[in-house]
């Protein structure tokens, strides 16, 4: 053997150490990423689990504010506070929950029929809104109360602009001093609390705070509600085990109580019929049912012809959360009633659909070609629309108010369209193009009628 040969043998002994050692801090590390790797998942697991509680809650909250909306006794003793504040929750709530969505369109018309605004002019103002319903329905401030909330922002105001802003600040003093009428030194003040909240963006802070009050008020009342509810219906709760927060779901409360009031065995069995369906799509979709982000990913992958612009409609959306329940109810073994199985409620749901699908293409291609014959106040819009020159002014308005009243609308009716005219800076057909777009709101309908004849999928196949 050779000296050069022990030399290698060293050298190779010294490499597989030092690879073996390579390999086992190799390993090391891979364990320790993968510890962390498994942490990180946790701990994105355990952030979306915490999001979408509150994202639950919050929902659960925004329908506590909007569980009088549909009623009639709501309206009759609503304040204008609380007709504000039910509109701010539907408005940030209609493009992802069914139920704020349907708020919104009774929100809308109880509004507009009422008091002749529209709530599409007013946006999400909600203080714009209140504001406006106190003027017409004559429920102003009470005595001193205004002026008490107009000096304690007057105070509010001028320490800030003494201590941020003094030149300005003594600039306004002294034109103060000098107003000659107590509405001249009035509007001086409202000016001055104007600059205060645009400079430090109060108002948005301070209505957010209101609007949160409100909000905190109304769920408080909402679960003192609940909770005497479910005194009421302990035993049909008790029965079916049905936990008090459930009752926040208006479905599955309203067969609890058709229990309760079940008077023959054919109805304590088709109420209880109902309540166990309830139970069951709780279980699936939660207590406050499918999103509309939900309903939009499976109506889309089921049915050809549906758009975006369909789930802006009530109407539409009620039509698919029943196709969507239906399903979900098939899946899990329900057959239905007697008198009403679960293949017949999934058609009508399925007709329902598709008439919605009709009516919405038909409503788009009204407003981009101006083809509003159906309405009451067609005749009115052709008067609007005979002459762009001039429109917008106020010889504009006064004619078209007249025009409105020989079409046999109300008061109110011209008042809330008129306010819609005033909202345009410029004249409707302004907006429309011909050809292009009219073949595009066309293909609504003609996609809606594809869609019925290959759906997909569906109970009836």
């Amino acid at each position: 053997m050779s000296e050069s040969d022990g030399i290698d043998d060293f050298l190779d002994n010294g490499m597989r150490q030092s690879l073996m050692i390579a390999a086992r801090i190799a390993e090391t590390l891979t364990r320790r990423r993968q510890e962390t790797q498994r942490q990180q998942e946790h701990h994105d697991t355990q952030a979306a689990h915490e999001a979408q509680a509150r994202l639950a809650a919050e929902r659960t909250a925004a329908h506590a504010a909007l569980a009088g909306v549909d009623r009639d006794q709501w309206w009759d003793k609503a304040q204008p506070v609380d007709i504000a504040t039910a509109h701010a929750v539907a408005e940030s709530w209609k493009d992802h929950d069914p139920r704020a969505l349907a708020a919104s369109e009774r929100i809308r018309q109880e509004v507009l029929t009422r008091y002749g605004i529209d709530t599409h002019d007013v946006g999400a103002d909600a203080a714009y809104l209140e504001s406006g319903i106190r003027t017409i329905s004559g429920k102003g401030e009470q005595p001193g109360q205004g002026q008490d909330d107009h000096q304690a922002l007057l105070a509010q105001a001028s320490a800030w602009a003494a201590e941020h802003e003094p030149k300005f600040f003594a600039q306004w003093k002294e034109r103060h001093g000098f107003a000659d009428t107590v509405e001249e030194g009035r509007s001086s003040e409202r000016a001055l609390i104007k600059h205060w909240e645009t400079v430090t963006g109060v108002t948005a802070k301070r209505e957010a705070a209101e609007h949160e009050k409100a909000t905190a008020l109304i769920a408080a009342a909402r679960a003192e509600e609940l909770r005497a509810q479910a005194e009421k219906l302990a035993p049909e709760m008790e029965r079916h085990q049905v936990p008090v927060a459930y009752l926040a779901n208006p479905e599955l409360a309203q067969a609890l109580q058709r229990a309760h009031n079940a008077k023959t065995p054919t109805a304590v069995t088709a109420a209880d019929a109902e309540i166990k369906e309830r139970m069951f799509l709780i279980g699936k979709d939660g207590i406050n049912g499918p999103d509309i982000d939900r309903l939009r990913t499976e109506t889309t992958a089921t049915i050809n012809g549906v758009e975006d612009s369909h789930f802006q409609d009530a109407g539409f959306v009620k039509a698919a959360t029943d196709l969507h329940e239906t399903k979900i109810l098939a899946e899990g073994g329900f057959t239905g009633s007697r008198d009403t199985s679960l293949e017949r409620r999934y058609e009508k749901a399925e007709k329902d659909l598709f008439a919605r699908m009709e009516s919405v293409g038909l409503e788009i291609e009204n407003r981009v070609t101006g083809n509003e014959s159906g309405r009451l106040l067609d005749q009115g819009l052709k008067e609007e629309s005979a002459s762009a020159a001039g429109y917008g002014t106020a010889e504009h308005h006064q004619k078209f108010a007249e025009s409105l009243s020989n079409t046999g609308a109300n008061e109110t009716q011209i008042r809330g369209r008129l306010a819609a005219a005033r909202s345009e800076g410029t004249h409707p057909t302004a907006a429309i193009t011909p050809g292009k777009d009219a073949a595009k709101a066309r293909k609504t309908r003609a996609g809606a009628a594809r869609g019925a004849e290959r759906r997909k999928s569906g109970l009836s196949r």
